[in-house]
Formats: structure tokens, sequence, C-alpha cells
């Protein structure tokens, strides 16, 4: 199954998108049919293994994990400033962003 967004209507996507800062990261989110992910790591975040690592862990986060609902949210991901961050680092701050979803109120 595919939960990537697509390369010609990703600018769109993020421009037509909702911010929310977490510790370490930024989410972009809007809602979607489907659950879909996307990431923003440009070369001055590391080398290619370390940016591929980082996507990894936050890809098998969002899909394989029990804390996100059925619900049709698109997220992009973003990093501020560091992606040398741990698999606990990244989940606490999907888990923050994750809270900041439920105390707002998400429309499906």
């Amino acid at each position: 199954m595919n939960f990537s967004i697509p390369k010609n209507s990703f600018f769109s996507t993020v421009s037509n998108s909702s911010s929310y800062f977490a510790k370490d990261l930024q989410f972009l989110y809007f809602y979607t049919k489907n659950k879909k992910i996307g990431f923003i790591v440009s070369k001055k975040y590391g080398s290619s293994s370390s940016r591929f690592l980082f996507k990894r862990r936050c890809r098998f986060i969002y899909l394989n994990s029990s804390i996100f609902p059925e619900k049709s949210v698109g997220i992009i991901i973003k990093p501020k400033k560091n992606i040398q961050m741990n698999y606990d680092s990244i989940y606490l701050n999907f888990l923050s962003f994750l809270n900041y979803m439920n105390n707002n109120g998400t429309k499906t």
C-alpha cells in the first residue's frame, strides 16, 4: 500500500496545510481520504544515510503505531534543526503532535 504524497501535488499540498511545531519537528497536516506521509529533509541535515534513517523511523512510527487512529490525516514532516535523533525522541514528537490533534479536534 502506498502512503506517499505524489510529487506533482506535493508543493500545493504544503501550501494548503496547517502547521504544528513540536520540539524538534515541524508537522504540516491536512485532511485527505487516505493516510499520507511525506518528508522535507534537505542535504544540509546530513548524509543521505542519516536522512534515510530519519525518514524510515518517522514512516515506521506513522504506519505501524497504534497511537494513530484510522483518521484520514496526511502529514508532512520537516526537521527544525538536526535529524540525529533517536527513535524515542522522534516518537515523543509524534505523541506531542497527536495530543495537539486530539485537543484541537480533527475534521474527518
